[in-house]
């Protein structure tokens, strides 16, 4: 599908500055991405999933980003390459490595090409840019850092990265906390510069349909950011990524409710508390209406479904709306 991107004469209305994580997050910004100019956006997107197998820098939500806005992603999945082969997988098997992690051989390419970069000594922000630039994206998509951050979550007996919880272990433990670690192993780390810059550019904040707990949280736990988003005066936008109790992907409902958040729509005001002033949920979780009002939030109520194309565009085109 071919569109226009917004005219031009809107640009005092942008750029907007989404942030993003996983496959639902994405979705929107592939949507985005067919109305707007590559100066109209800015992605941030959480790295806290990042994690290194076999010596390999591997960022699972930049690269299903990068895949899905280049037309390369599995439309299965959400993840990973389409057409994909598996065959050094298979042979480490034979071999008896029995890695938990499957990693394709093309995908594994793009992190050969990131781990490289990252060992000559640029920046992952540099490094997003070069393989983004490969993948022929003129969007702006950024790491929330430049500094190594890892999701851990603690359950009664272990602590386990995202990728550990969320593929080995199928997310079935039952969570207690969730902590964020850098290289030197402490809880406050900082965002990237680019991402400091985008804030002070940003005309509007949109906080994509993710998981607040997993792929939100790690970006506004960076240090000064949650300040930021509080004292930034334009439109700051939430989707909700729950209709009816439900998650559209993943373990959203599971977590939330494991955390102590309920999973409806006021479970997500109280995480976003502060954060956001306009909330964009399903129509069927219209009963909420009065007690999100009553927080001083803005309800709006748009079909929640990013399932087609269409989908994504009309969502869009809703924010869009919203800013303009």
């Amino acid at each position: 599908m071919s569109l226009k991107p917004i005219e031009m004469s809107f640009n005092k209305k942008f750029p907007i500055l989404a942030l993003s994580g996983g496959v639902g997050g994405v979705k929107l910004i592939q949507g985005f991405t067919k109305i707007l100019s590559p100066d109209q956006l800015i992605t941030i997107v959480n790295t806290g999933d990042d994690d290194e197998f076999f010596g390999l820098r591997v960022c699972p939500d930049i690269d299903t980003t990068i895949y899905t806005l280049s037309g390369q992603s599995n439309k299965k999945t959400g993840w990973g390459l389409e057409k994909e082969s598996w065959k050094i997988f298979e042979n480490l098997r034979k071999m008896g490595i029995n890695q938990w992690f499957k990693i394709g051989d093309n995908d594994l390419i793009t992190h050969l090409i990131r781990t490289h970069f990252l060992k000559s000594g640029k920046t992952l922000t540099e490094t997003t840019n070069k393989i983004r630039e490969l993948y022929g994206l003129k969007f702006k998509i950024l790491p929330m850092s430049d500094e190594w951050i890892k999701t851990k979550l603690i359950t009664k007996n272990k602590k386990m990265s995202f990728q550990e919880y969320f593929v080995k272990e199928k997310s079935q433990p039952v969570i207690t906390s969730i902590i964020w670690e850098n290289d030197n192993q402490k809880n406050i780390s900082n965002p990237s510069d680019q991402f400091k810059k985008s804030l002070k550019l940003a005309s509007s904040i949109v906080f994509c349909p993710s998981n607040p707990l997993l792929s939100i949280a790690p970006i506004i736990k960076l240090k000064g950011i949650k300040k930021k988003i509080q004292n930034f005066e334009g439109n700051k936008i939430m989707i909700s990524p729950i209709k009816k109790g439900n998650a559209f992907k993943g373990p959203t409902i599971k977590i939330m409710r494991e955390l102590n958040y309920d999973p409806s729509p006021l479970g997500l005001i109280k995480f976003y508390k502060g954060l956001c002033n306009i909330f964009i949920l399903d129509p069927e979780d219209y009963k909420y209406k009065d007690e999100i009002i009553k927080e001083g939030i803005k309800p709006i109520f748009e079909p929640l479904e990013l399932t087609t194309l269409d989908d994504k565009i009309r969502m869009a085109k809703k924010i869009i709306s919203i800013i303009n």
